[in-house]
């Protein structure tokens, strides 16, 4: 018996409806799947894989880079948090 091919849109619906928290076994049935075929399709497809093609160094640059924006987002809401604290001692 042949392999049925799935459309990669159908991979990626099947992927984020569990993902938006469907129960496994009702997305499967409604797609007509297996549930293994899910956690292969996850395996393959998931978040885990598209991290496969990074490299460490990349990661790691992501990771310093994400790091300056939080930094530099937390670093603002101290400031306006002291501002409206400010706006309100000075209104009384």
């Amino acid at each position: 018996m042949a392999r049925k091919r799935y459309s990669d849109e159908m991979v990626r619906q099947v992927l984020r409806d569990v993902e938006n928290g469907a129960a496994i076994g009702d997305v499967a049935k409604r797609y007509g799947i297996a549930e293994a075929t899910y956690y292969r399709w996850r395996i393959r497809y998931g978040p885990a894989a598209a991290m496969r093609g990074k490299s460490l160094k990349e990661l790691e640059e992501e990771n310093r880079r994400l790091r300056h924006l939080f930094t530099e987002a937390a670093l603002e809401t101290a400031k306006l948090r002291r501002q409206i604290e400010q706006m309100s001692v000075d209104k009384d």
